[in-house]
């Protein structure tokens, strides 16, 4: 398996070798631990360790929030658990669409943020809530932290030289969550089995670990493809059974990684649907930027790039607009110098335009690497790749495949836009399929289909 080399993938091998209530630790920090080997995020310091000192203090003494569920009343002796625990509303998309076909033969409940339960137009019984456990069952699971909580210090004690004193208690503090989450989830999961669980992607923080509790527990688990496959660390190795992917390019790609060819199942993507009162490429007006938070600084000068390239255009092309479309988890104070120097530019965070919307409205979408551009692209949008060749993976495999068009200054966009703008989208459809088996309705049928095959 191809993985980085580095102190924080060699720190999560270790740390599966510590076993929570027969879990690998390792696997319930997964996510934590891929963030801070590639998001290349702030460290901690000793500004932030008073509030590091408390929190690890309330969830040794009280437990960490929102590390257990409830039900309005009891699940039916059948039923299906289908999750989406990101802030994306694209993701619990997915979930909604792929709900509409399994509703039909099975019952059906959900845990999803309290905020996003609305968007599923479902009975507020079909809910689980998260909340904090009960005395009881914090009491059980202190009993089993205990066991692994000199091997789990030890471990954490020898990266000292790469953690500083902040981090090694603030992963401390996510260790204790991440189990307090396992062990609540088991004691659900033993009084009300699913018959399986769907989440719209394994390794996310706060479900990793009821994902690895189901697995404890034989309960069949399945994850949809969470958006573009930047990197292998966030995938290889699933803790779901199985990963649904948006089509073969995708499968190939993660077996290329390592990933056994019995884990993957190509079934398409149920959250890309055709635009609805598409616009005539004419009446689109925007060239838009997709970023993505893998690196502030380059995205920085991404953006710089695309704003310059705008400004040589748009004496040749008056009608034409442009749009930077920042990632859900970034900031517009991140692009505060840019905002200033360039007011011409919109600078939207879904505000002025939504997902579809903003779409709908553009002509060309450049990204560096991000699953809108795809989608885009499904939605017969010309794409450029704005970036070097060596700054991307998946993204750039997808690129060389099927002929996109890439720019890495200036120039190059300024070239690659003049020459497309009146022109369609002009990429061979034959691949769509490739990249994207089904779309829709038929994504879902598939996902459905998979699930029940598997589960039967």
């Amino acid at each position: 398996m191809n993985r980085i080399d580095s102190p924080a993938a060699r720190f999560e091998e270790e740390l599966n070798a510590i076993a929570f209530d027969g879990m690998p630790l390792g696997v319930m920090l997964s996510n934590e631990i891929c963030v801070q080997l590639l998001l290349n995020n702030e460290r901690l310091g000793l500004k932030q360790l008073p509030k590091t000192i408390l929190q690890a203090l309330r969830t040794l003494m009280l437990g960490a929030p929102n590390t257990s569920f409830i039900a309005a009343e009891p699940p039916p002796e059948r039923y299906a658990l289908l999750t989406s625990l990101s802030t994306k509303q694209n993701y619990l998309n997915q979930i909604t669409a792929v709900s509409r076909v399994l509703g039909r033969d099975t019952e059906l409940r959900y845990l999803v943020h309290d905020s996003d339960a609305q968007s599923l137009g479902t009975s507020e019984k079909n809910i689980l809530r998260r909340t904090r456990a009960k005395r009881e069952n914090w009491l059980s699971w202190y009993k089993s932290f205990r066991r692994i909580m000199r091997p789990l210090r030890r471990t954490i004690r020898t990266y000292r030289s790469y953690y500083s004193f902040t981090e090694r208690l603030n992963l401390l503090v996510i260790s204790m969550a991440q189990t307090q989450r396992a062990h609540h989830a088991g004691l659900f999961l033993e009084a009300h089995r699913p018959e399986f669980i769907l989440t719209e992607y394994d390794k996310n923080l706060e479900m990793v670990s009821v994902i690895a509790a189901a697995g404890k527990r034989n309960i069949p688990t399945f994850s949809l493809l969470h958006g573009l496959i930047t990197y292998y660390e966030p995938y290889i190795p699933p803790v779901a059974d199985k990963i649904l992917v948006w089509g073969e390019f995708f499968k190939d790609y993660l077996v290329r990684g390592g990933l056994s060819e019995d884990r993957i199942s190509v079934t398409g993507a149920p959250h890309i649907r055709p635009l609805e009162n598409d616009l005539a490429v004419g009446e689109r007006e925007y060239m838009t930027l997709a970023t993505n938070p893998f690196d502030p600084e380059l995205m920085k000068e991404t953006a710089a790039i695309f704003c310059q390239a705008y400004e040589e255009l748009y004496p040749d092309f008056p009608g034409m607009k442009a749009m930077v479309r920042l990632h859900p988890s970034e900031k517009m104070n991140d692009y505060a110098e840019l905002t200033a120097a360039f007011p011409q530019v919109l600078f939207d965070q879904g505000k002025s335009y939504g997902f579809e919307d903003s779409i709908r409205v553009s002509r060309i979408v450049i990204t560096f690497n991000s699953a809108y551009g795809v989608d885009a692209l499904m939605k017969g949008r010309q794409l450029v790749q704005l970036g070097k060749p060596e700054q991307t993976d998946f993204f750039t495999a997808m690129v060389e495949a099927f002929g996109i068009d890439r720019a890495s200054s200036i120039t190059e966009l300024v070239k690659i836009v003049r020459d497309r703008w009146e022109k369609e989208q002009g990429h061979a459809l034959e691949w769509q399929r490739s990249l994207c088996l089904a779309q829709g309705d038929e994504a879902a049928e598939r996902i459905a289909k998979e699930i029940q095959t598997i589960k039967a």
